[in-house]
């Protein structure tokens, strides 16, 4: 029996048979005789080849894949090589390792060695084009922002971000950028509406809310780190009751002012505090070394003056002791005793004199001998 092709091909005449081909002209008159087996043989592969390429697909390193099935959520998988229902499913990445900043107060135009900072000082240093752009972000977030030109704009816009009321009914300038990353992908897609809008809202409450509990100068100075602090840990909280997938990496405090047209008198006061610090910590280091110094004089005197007070008790008790010895002796022979210490007296004061004059006792009276005795004794 003859197959149906081979009959087809017996009905092409032998020039443009397949196995006769030659040259491109050969291959047209080919497919022009084969054109419906051919379009259909096309199509089988176009739509095999869109069948494979809709199945098959591959998370990049650092991404999450989330699933869904008839437009909800189905799962969310890992890097690498997976498959999917073709047309029944779809896949969305999401760059769950990248670490995003928002800004706050002002917009970091360049980063590098030198960053380029954009801030309500220098708004009119910058382009139209630049600050419409950064208008326009805030206005898909949902901002209204009205009046004036581009610059204006921006100015307010960022006079809105920064401006603070502190604790004790102060104004503060607090400009802070806020890094985060997705740690929930599915969450992240479906339980927030704008989670971008989300966050910066959230972030503008919880820092607000710390620092309006606290005074201007723990804010600007002493209690930066606690703001820090605090504020990151409320903006996680308030995120995680959201359950919007967000992980604040970090929460740093850029610059930290009083209003511009009294930073002058501001600066003033605190170089006033800085140089009363100063004095104190100056005082307390001359307190610290005179009066140990001092302290430790006094105890050398007092334990000198004990020293001298025992020794002269000592000497006492001797003499009381040398004076009752005595005593007795004289007791029991008073003029022999007499007359000892009659010449002990005399010896003691004779050691003291250099020149000694004798005087003879007698009818002719008078000084009889003049003696150097120190002399004679050399």
């Amino acid at each position: 029996m003859v197959d149906h092709e081979e009959r087809n091909q017996e009905r092409i005449p032998p020039q443009v048979r397949f196995k006769y081909i030659r040259s491109f002209e050969d291959f047209i008159d080919w497919s022009y005789y084969n054109r419906k087996k051919f379009r259909n043989t096309f199509a089988s592969g176009i739509v095999g080849l869109v069948t494979l390429f809709n199945t098959f697909y591959i998370v990049p390193f650092g991404h999450e894949g989330v699933v869904k099935t008839f437009g909800a959520y189905s799962k969310t998988v890992e890097n690498g090589l997976h498959t999917k229902v073709p047309l029944l499913q779809s896949v969305k990445m999401v760059n769950v390792k990248n670490v995003r900043t928002e800004e706050f107060g002002y917009r970091t135009i360049k980063a590098d060695v030198r960053s380029d900072v954009l801030g309500v000082d220098n708004v009119s240093n910058y382009d139209r084009g630049l600050l419409e752009e950064i208008v326009n972000d805030q206005r898909e977030l949902g901002y209204s922002i009205e009046g004036g030109n581009a610059a204006t704009q921006v100015a307010s816009l960022l006079q809105g971000e920064y401006l603070h009321l502190t604790g004790d009914l102060n104004i503060a300038d607090v400009e802070f950028a806020l890094q985060w990353k997705i740690k929930d992908a599915a969450a992240y897609l479906f339980n927030v509406k704008d989670p971008r809008k989300t966050l910066r809202d959230v972030a503008e409450y919880n820092i607000r809310l710390i620092t309006g509990d606290r005074s201007v100068d723990e804010v600007i100075t002493i209690g930066r780190g606690d703001v820090e602090f605090q504020s990151k840990e409320g903006i996680q909280k308030t995120l995680d009751s959201f359950s919007s997938g967000i992980e604040i990496v970090a929460l740093k405090l850029g610059t930290t002012n009083p209003p511009r047209r009294v930073k002058a008198a501001f600066d003033s006061v605190s170089i006033a505090k800085s140089n009363r610090q100063t004095a104190v910590n100056s005082a307390w280091s001359n307190y610290n070394q005179i009066i140990p110094e001092a302290m430790g004089n006094a105890q050398k005197i007092i334990k000198q003056a004990k020293a001298d007070s025992t020794n002269r008790v000592n000497y006492a008790y001797g003499d009381v002791q040398r004076f009752n010895e005595t005593y007795k002796e004289y007791a029991n022979a008073p003029e022999i005793t007499r007359t000892r210490m009659y010449l002990e007296t005399w010896d003691i004061l004779l050691r003291n004199i250099k020149i000694k004059a004798v005087e003879q006792k007698g009818a002719e009276g008078g000084i009889l001998l003049k003696l150097d005795l120190d002399k004679n004794k050399e």
